[in-house]
């Protein structure tokens, strides 16, 4: 098993983030995203594979899938190269689509994990995190019909939050579960 990391920053302003929300940080990795190319990315996980026998790659980009080509590229890449390894990711509920699902499915992704936070709106807006309720449900559903796993990431204590939203955050996730995880597609 190998962890990886094929891209740095992340061009999102949430602001709890050091990796791209906080524009005046001193250490992190910053607003501008920069990544490997796919060939170069490829080369990589062929070389791990290949040459140190690396059956798993967790792919620990903060934000895998922004660039939607490149992660089609690199799918087809491990395809082509008949490369027999698994990977997980990172993404936002808002950077995947039904293509890119099904081409990571069929280059050996089992797992995605996504940054919800909240599903508070007013929380969302002060944590400048873009995202809502719908858009989340909808790539959930999208990623277990694509036969990949999920993992959902709440935050608690966020600017807003009160106990009533906390509940509502714990209701949604149960939610999600009973819905998508009968065989436990959802943790």
């Amino acid at each position: 098993m190998a962890v990886i990391r094929t891209s740095r920053g992340c061009p999102f302003n949430c602001i709890f983030c050091m990796i791209g929300g906080q524009k005046n940080q001193l250490v992190g990795y910053g607003h501008q995203w920069r990544a490997y190319s796919a060939k170069r990315a490829l080369d990589e996980i062929k070389w791990l594979v290949t040459k140190l026998g690396v059956k798993e790659i967790v792919l620990f980009d903060p934000e895998f899938t922004i660039d939607k080509e490149r992660v089609i590229d690199i799918c087809r890449g491990v395809i082509n190269e008949k490369l027999d390894v698994m990977w997980t990711c990172q993404a936002r509920v808002d950077q995947v689509n039904q293509e890119m699902l099904t081409w990571m499915k069929k280059a050996g992704c089992y797992g995605i994990g996504y940054g919800l936070e909240t599903i508070i709106p007013n929380v969302l807006k002060i944590i400048k995190k873009g995202v809502n309720k719908e858009v989340a449900e909808s790539t959930i559903k999208n990623t277990i019909n694509a036969g990949i796993q999920c993992g959902i990431n709440f935050m608690v204590g966020l600017p807003g939050e009160t106990p009533q939203t906390f509940k509502e955050n714990i209701k949604f996730a149960k939610y999600l579960a009973r819905k998508y995880g009968e065989d436990h597609s959802v943790l």
